[in-house]
């Protein structure tokens, strides 16, 4: 049985042999140099990623209103129906517009007939002035009432275009691919003109709306982004546009992209920005001096590279002119002074 004072002198041999161990190999191994392993720059270049939820909005929202005095005859439409350009929505009781028209027309035709005998009489006169058998002022007076019944059949022509554009209007007609939301009267209605009957969300060119960061926004402005949901895969989705109004709290803007055609409004999906720009991740970056950076292996010595400017605990941007081909320290850099030598 070993005694208490025998006890404490075997703890401290061992502690000595167990130091003396340690040193040896720390010693061995500063003495050859620190045992590291390391990667091609290239092999560790990493491009962040931030994700947003976005929204497809319509291009366009529309009021679709009456442009006439009438009845509403027919609607041919529901709320939630998707039109293409040139569908006819709605009819309109266009019975006094189609007479106005059809009166135009009809005294054009009586104009153009006084017309001809006009001719006719001046041809005749003009004959008989020839054998001084008329008076000069029976051929002015012609002539004036010619000129007369010239400018009464333009005005009616102007008249007609007026006619037509109005019976062109009984009809409400989408002006462009969309879906009906909303419908605000109702058949045997009377409208007046701009009451509103209809209205539109544009599909033919729906936006998908996000709010990012400010520094994101300025960061990627004009870069594409990738657009998915449950039910589609990525596609690259072209930027539009940046609004100039900032939500100044959250520092947040709002920027709207292209969206994928056939797509509907209201569809909700996430936004995926990809840093263009290289980065190294934080797993091997070290600091020395206040600085962050990375150790390279340079010919058998470790050589402390800074970055330009980086955080703490965020991936660093590589430089440009950094040599992709560097021999960065993955393992054992946190050790490592600049000049030591390397395994």
């Amino acid at each position: 049985m070993l005694n208490k004072s025998n006890k404490g002198l075997l703890a401290c041999l061992s502690a000595l042999v167990l130091c003396g161990y340690t040193a040896t190999v720390l010693g061995n191994e500063t003495a050859s140099g620190y045992a590291v392993e390391s990667k091609a720059l290239s092999e560790l270049i990493t491009h962040p990623e931030y994700r947003f939820s976005a929204e497809i909005k319509p291009h366009t929202t529309s009021v679709i209103s009456s442009e006439l005095n009438a009845k509403l005859e027919k609607v041919s439409v529901r709320p939630g129906v998707s039109v293409n350009k040139g569908k006819v929505l709605a009819e309109l009781d266009c019975a006094d517009t189609k007479a106005q028209l059809n009166q135009v027309l009809a005294d054009q035709q009586a104009v153009n007939a006084n017309l001809e005998l006009s001719q006719l009489q001046l041809t005749r006169l003009q004959n008989l002035e020839d054998k001084q058998l008329v008076s000069t002022s029976q051929l002015d007076e012609t002539r004036t009432q010619q000129k007369a019944l010239q400018a009464n059949l333009q005005g009616l022509k102007v008249a007609e275009s007026s006619a037509k554009r109005a019976v062109s209007r009984c009809q409400i007609i989408a002006p462009y691919d969309a879906v009906v939301t909303e419908i605000n009267a109702g058949e045997g209605q009377w409208l007046g003109m701009g009451t509103p009957v209809f209205e539109l969300y544009r599909t033919d060119k729906s936006e998908i709306e996000v709010a990012i960061p400010l520094e994101l926004a300025s960061q990627y402005q004009h870069q594409p982004a990738l657009w998915s949901t449950n039910v589609s895969s990525q596609k690259e989705v072209k930027w539009l546009r940046q609004s100039a109004v900032l939500e100044s709290r959250q520092r947040m803007a709002k920027v709207w992209f292209e969206a994928p055609s056939k797509q509907p409004i209201g569809l909700a999906g996430t936004l995926l920005f990809k840093e263009p720009a290289n980065y190294l991740p934080v797993a091997v970056m070290v600091s020395r001096l206040g600085q962050q950076g990375v150790f390279i292996n340079q010919a058998g010595k470790a050589e402390f590279k800074p970055f330009e400017s980086a955080q703490d605990g965020r991936p660093a941007l590589v430089p440009n002119h950094w040599d992709h081909t560097w021999q960065v320290i993955v393992k054992g850099q946190q050790r490592l002074q600049d000049g030591d030598d390397l395994k």
